[in-house]
Order: structure tokens, then C-alpha cells, then sequence
């Protein structure tokens, strides 16, 4: 096989806990993650060098890309030369706490694995995931999971609940590292998990009795207040939960049908309606 097209899936975070900071600075987590059907799409062909292209215009110096860092992972891994010519179009907004840049990185793992016919596990592939960014391991997998530690952990929950969304990015994005380093500066307290209650809840369908929990809502709005505007909107507009996503700054909201959610998305402009998958 010599070319494989593939859909890179967003995320939302149906909760995000940090229950405790590390020695090495970095924070542990205990997350319910799901993917959604927006998604970008990552078209890849064997080449002899790797090269790429976003939204059709070339990236000069994609090195610093996570796709073409998944490549140069292979080839560290494997002692070959794993290089692709990547196609991508981009429709997961960056900087929004929807993961599209680790879902790319993923979406390029499993192609070149398939592709190079390398028979990596996804035990075996989880490690390098890992060296890539936090949230690619979870790409990796799909539907609704539970994902600890500093994303090393990934546990797959099943049956994953159906939702309709409507998902707004809130403009001017944040970086994840200023939103930890906000966090840090708060002194905002860690916390116990409490998301296998909240699975139980989540899986029943009663999400309107749900408690929305990101700790990384409070340091996010201090940096972007916008972001607690638009999730009072979505609640405006009939939304049952409303969250900010990962580090933000895309907030999304929870609709009882369809209809509710397209009706929500076109009284706000630039939103997208999409859906949770399994």
C-alpha cells in the first residue's frame, strides 16, 4: 500500500481533574476524554523524504510539525527510513483544547504503520505516542476513555454516550503551558478523582445531573474571560452541560436533540455542531 487517507477525530473533555503536581513539574490527570465526529484528514504517501502540506499550501521547516514528528519516531524506532509526503486538511481549530494536533500525529502513526506494514501493537506504538504529546496516546484509541497520569494511562469505557454539541472557539486560543503555568500561579488546589461516579452518571444519559469539572477552567477565564461569556450563552440557548474543552479555548455545550443543538449553532456564528462517537 502506498497511500492511505485517513479522518483525524477532535476530543472533547467531558472532565478534567489535576489531582496532583509532580516532582518534574508536570501535573497528573484524571480525564474523561471522547472523540467527536469533527475531524480533519490526513491523505499520506510513501516518499523517500517526508514533506508536507496544510490545507494545500507546502510547510517549509515541518520538522517542528507533530505528523512529520511522528515519522522521524518511526524511523528512530524501527532503524528505517519511515518518511511520507502528507496532505492535510484542517478543520479542528488550534489552540482550543481540541486536540487536532495530536489526533493528526496519531492519524500519521497508524498510517505509516499500516503502510510501511510495520505490525506495531497499539501496546506498542503507546510509548512513542507518549514522547509525542500527552494527548496522542489517547488518539490511538477511539470512543470514550478514561485517561490518567500524564496521558500514559488510557482506558477504554464502554458504552460511550451519544451527544449532540455545539462547539464554540473562543477567539485568540490559549497555550496549554500558560494555562498550567496560570494554574500553578492561582495556587488553585488539587483534588480527589471523581470520575468513576461521574462515568456511572454519564453513561445512564442523566447529564443535565452532572457536575462540569475542568480545573483548568479558572486560570483559562483569568487569561481569556470570553470563555465564561460563551458557555453562559450555550446555556442560554438550551444547553444541558456546558465545559471548556482541554485547555480551552473552544467551550462546548450538550443539547437534548439535534434539532436543539443546529438551532443553538445558528444563533451563534462560527460554531459547529457535532456529535460524540463510539
Amino acid at each position: 500500500m502506498d497511500e492511505l487517507s485517513l479522518n483525524a477525530y477532535a476530543k472533547i473533555n467531558w472532565r478534567l481533574e489535576i489531582t496532583g503536581v509532580r516532582t518534574d513539574g508536570y501535573h497528573e490527570l484524571d480525564m474523561l476524554m471522547q472523540t467527536i465526529s469533527l475531524h480533519d484528514v490526513l491523505c499520506v504517501k510513501k516518499s523517500n523524504e517526508n514533506k508536507l502540506t496544510v490545507n494545500n499550501v507546502p510547510v517549509e521547516d515541518a520538522d517542528s510539525n507533530l505528523v512529520i514528528k511522528a515519522a522521524h519516531a518511526l524511523s528512530d524506532y524501527t532503524g528505517e527510513n519511515i518518511s511520507a509526503s502528507f496532505s492535510l486538511i484542517k478543520n479542528i481549530p488550534s489552540m482550543a483544547g481540541l486536540g487536532g494536533g495530536s489526533s493528526d500525529c496519531a492519524a500519521a502513526l497508524k498510517a505509516l504503520n499500516e503502510m510501511y506494514n510495520l505490525r506495531l501493537s497499539t501496546d506498542e506504538l503507546m510509548p512513542i505516542a507518549l514522547r509525542l504529546g500527552a494527548d496522542v496516546p489517547f488518539f490511538l484509541h477511539s470512543g470514550l476513555c478514561r485517561v490518567r497520569g500524564i496521558g500514559e494511562q488510557v482506558d477504554r469505557i464502554s458504552p460511550a454516550p451519544m451527544a449532540n454539541l455545539v462547539i464554540y472557539h473562543v477567539q485568540g486560543g490559549l497555550s496549554t503551558p500558560k494555562v498550567y503555568k496560570k494554574f500553578d500561579e492561582m495556587k488553585l488546589p488539587t483534588r480527589k478523582s471523581g470520575c468513576e461516579a461521574f462515568v456511572k452518571g454519564l453513561i445512564s444519559g442523566k447529564i443535565d445531573s452532572l457536575e462540569p469539572v475542568n480545573d483548568l477552567e479558572p486560570p483559562a477565564i483569568a487569561l481569556l474571560p470570553d470563555i465564561a461569556y460563551y458557555k453562559n450563552l450555550l446555556s442560554s440557548h438550551g444547553a444541558l452541560y456546558t465545559l471548556m474543552s482541554g485547555s480551552g479555548s473552544a467551550v462546548y455545550g450538550v443539547f437534548e436533540t439535534e434539532a436543539m443543538a443546529v438551532k443553538a449553532s445558528s444563533l451563534m456564528p462560527h460554531s459547529v455542531h457535532s456529535i460524540t462517537l463510539s
